[in-house]
């Protein structure tokens, strides 16, 4: 429930599920009830709500091995105090139920208005901090009362976070100005990429000198001239041709 416990039962999970263990992923609160409520889902978790939820996936040789190490691991950890609540996927049909859930986060939320995605690469340690910090920073100067939102979510164990920016009914530049320097600055100062695995795009251009210093740019200037001298691969989108150094 805690971030803290989070990280336990992530490291818990590599532990005793490590040869099967195939997917980890968080889905923070905010986001789980705002997709539940989009989508008039119920969660498959009948105990209330929490401020983190950890979804794991197995892939090993033989089901009937991997069910019963799943169970061992969910019992273990309830009794230990650091999973709260947790349930297993006994069919088919639950499993995809839950995976919609998490799947929804990037979904769903357009249904209230503007989206913006941020794409994180980052240490799992950390998500909690830029998401909360972002939310913080949001309160301190009003923006979640001109209906803006931030929800977390993504791959824990790939150190992927996506981060959305939700305003509410519609694009709010005061809000999106102030999440993007907010974010960009954060991951610039620690080093952290933009761009975990969606590429920069149109919506990072102005924003990949946070993560990169000026000689990278340069050679990825040069090796786009290299490798499209036309400029007819992608074009406009990062740099256009003209831009590389000759």
């Amino acid at each position: 429930s805690s971030w803290e416990n989070i990280e336990k039962t992530y490291l818990e999970a590599r532990k005793q599920l490590g040869e099967i263990l195939s997917a980890v992923e968080m889905i923070d609160g905010v986001a789980l009830d705002m997709c539940l409520k989009i989508n008039k889902d119920v969660s498959p978790l009948e105990s209330g709500a929490y401020p983190y939820y950890l979804l794991l996936e197995t892939n090993g040789s033989r089901a009937e091995h991997d069910e019963a190490k799943l169970e061992a691991f969910l019992e273990s950890t309830m009794e230990s105090g650091i999973v709260a609540d947790g349930t297993l996927a006994e069919n088919e049909t639950k499993s995809k139920h839950i995976w919609t859930m998490r799947e929804a986060c990037a979904i769903a939320p357009n249904a209230l208005g503007y989206v913006r995605w941020y794409d994180i690469c980052m240490p799992a340690a950390k998500m909690a901090e830029l998401v909360e910090g972002a939310r913080a920073m949001m309160a301190k100067e009003g923006l979640d009362k001109k209906g803006g939102h931030v929800i977390g979510f993504g791959h824990l164990g790939d150190g992927n976070l996506h981060l959305n920016l939700v305003c509410e009914p519609k694009y709010d530049e005061e809000i999106v100005k102030a999440v993007d320097k907010y974010i960009y600055t954060y991951s610039a100062e620690r080093r952290y990429s933009v761009s975990a695995e969606h590429c920069i795009g149109v919506q990072k251009r102005d924003y990949l000198g946070y993560s990169k210093d000026d000689p990278s740019i340069e050679y990825m200037k040069k090796m786009k001239k290299m490798f499209d001298p036309k400029g007819i691969l992608n074009p406009y989108k990062i740099f256009d041709v003209t831009d590389a150094p000759k």
